[in-house]
């Protein structure tokens, strides 16, 4: 006999709970990895460089914008720095003295204001890193947990009938 039963909202409820819980656990793992800096590096120059963006959230807020940045071919000033919250304007002096004098970034003055970027050498060295979280993220398979919140969502979205099953025998 073919009869269409009902799914209790609070099982539908209850998977969509336990897959980002899941998915947060693995997550945090990951996130506290990236903290404390887990990743390997291939060189000491590496290595100096991981350590001074992950020193402080202001120094690795200053590193994404001068990387982003490099990677469309801009350059950004103090202020643009100071205005997108990076931190003080003696902050972000004392970043680009510390960077510039590292070797890490090029500062130019254009109209008389100092153009800062990034080198290659951050940027190649974000490329990695975000080579090493994607296969950090794979191996997590936050994949596959991903895809199932989305596709429970889609059925829930797209489908009045998603909460119907077959219980035929």
């Amino acid at each position: 006999m073919k009869m269409d039963a009902k799914i209790e909202n609070c099982c539908v409820d209850n998977v969509k709970d336990e897959l980002a819980k899941s998915w947060a656990k693995k997550n945090l793992e990951i996130e506290i990895g990236i903290i404390m800096g887990d990743r390997e590096t291939s060189s000491n120059e590496e290595k100096k460089i991981k350590e001074y963006v992950l020193s402080s959230v202001k120094k690795r807020k200053f590193h994404c914008l001068l990387i982003q940045a490099a990677m469309y071919n801009r350059t950004v000033t103090v202020r643009e720095l100071v205005n997108k919250g990076v931190a003080s304007r003696e902050s972000v002096e004392g970043f680009i003295k510390e960077c510039e004098d590292a070797n890490w970034i090029s500062v130019s003055r254009i109209k008389g204001q100092r153009r800062i970027t990034a080198k290659p050498i951050l940027v190649d060295l974000y490329v990695k890193y975000c080579t090493w979280l994607a296969d950090t993220y794979y191996s997590a398979e936050l994949s596959y947990l991903t895809s199932s919140m989305k596709y429970l969502k889609s059925l829930n979205d797209d489908h009045e009938c998603v909460n119907l099953v077959d219980t035929s025998v």
